[in-house]
C-alpha cells in the first residue's frame, strides 16, 4: 500500500484523502492537512514511484485510482478525496472506477481533459543525475540545461550552473507599451545567489513576489479553464 501520513483522529466527519501531484509528495500537504486535521481524520499519501512510497513500472491513473482505492478501503469509510494535478486526475479516476469509496471530491490545478505538454525533459534531467555522495539539493548539477523547458523553469535546476542571461533576457525583450516580464513560481526556491546575479544583470527588472492564498490560487485556475471553455 502507499506510504501513509495520517493526523487527527476520527470523528462523525469522513476521512479526507490528499494526493499530491507530480514530482511532489505528502510532505508538501503537511500544513494543509495538520490545518483540516482539527476536525477529523486525515490521510496524506506518497502516490506510486514517489516519496517513501513502492516503485513500479507503471505509473498510469488506473492503477493510480487503485492505490487510492486501498487506502480508503482500509479505513472502513468513504472519505472525501482531494487531488492536485496528477493526484487529481487520479482521484477523478478513484470517482469514477469506485463511486463508493468517494464522498465529496475536491480536484486542484488540473482539470479532465488531454494535456499536450509533456515533462519528459525534467524526467531525462533527473534520471541523468550523479546521485553519488549527494548530501543536499543545494548539490545537484545537471549534464545538460537543455531540458525542453522555458528557462524560468530551468533555473530551478542549475544550482552549479552559469544562467545563459542572454537567453533569458529575452524574456524581457520590448513588447510596445506592454509590460514584459516572466510569472513563475521559480524565485520562491531558486538559490538566493542566483535571484541576486538575475537582478545584477538585468538591474531594470523587478522581481515581485507573490504569496497566494491556496483555494484562492485553485478558483483562479478554474475561472480561467472556464474562460478558455477546456473542460467538458
Amino acid at each position: 500500500m502507499l506510504d501513509l501520513t495520517t493526523l487527527g483522529t476520527a470523528t462523525d466527519r469522513p476521512p479526507l484523502l490528499i494526493a499530491h501531484g507530480l514530482f511532489g509528495s505528502a510532505r508538501n500537504w503537511r500544513a494543509i492537512a495538520r490545518h483540516m486535521s482539527e476536525d477529523r481524520r486525515v490521510l496524506s499519501v506518497d502516490m506510486r514511484n514517489h516519496g517513501s512510497s513502492f516503485r513500479s513500472d507503471t505509473n498510469n491513473y488506473f492503477d493510480m485510482a487503485g492505490d487510492l482505492a486501498d487506502v480508503v478501503a482500509a479505513e472502513g469509510v468513504a472519505a472525501d478525496v482531494l487531488g492536485h494535478s496528477m493526484g487529481g486526475k487520479a482521484a477523478m479516476m478513484l470517482a469514477l472506477t469506485r463511486p463508493d469509496l468517494v464522498n465529496q471530491l475536491i480536484v486542484g490545478d488540473i482539470s479532465p481533459v488531454p494535456y499536450d505538454h509533456s515533462q519528459t525533459g525534467l524526467v531525462r534531467a533527473m534520471a541523468g543525475l550523479d546521485l553519488a555522495g549527494l548530501a543536499s539539493r543545494s548539490g545537484l548539477v545537471f549534464g545538460t540545461h537543455d531540458l525542453g523547458q522555458p528557462l524560468s523553469e530551468a533555473l530551478i535546476w542549475l544550482h552549479g550552473k552559469p544562467i545563459d542571461f542572454d537567453l533569458y533576457a529575452r524574456l524581457f525583450s520590448p513588447k510596445g507599451d506592454r509590460l514584459s516580464g516572466d510569472v513563475t513560481p521559480t524565485y520562491a526556491i531558486i538559490a538566493e545567489e542566483k535571484v541576486k546575479a538575475a537582478c545584477a544583470n538585468l538591474p531594470e527588472a523587478k522581481i515581485v513576489y507573490l504569496v497566494r492564498e491556496p483555494i484562492e490560487r485553485f478558483w483562479s485556475h478554474y475561472c480561467m479553464i472556464a474562460r478558455q471553455q477546456k473542460f467538458e
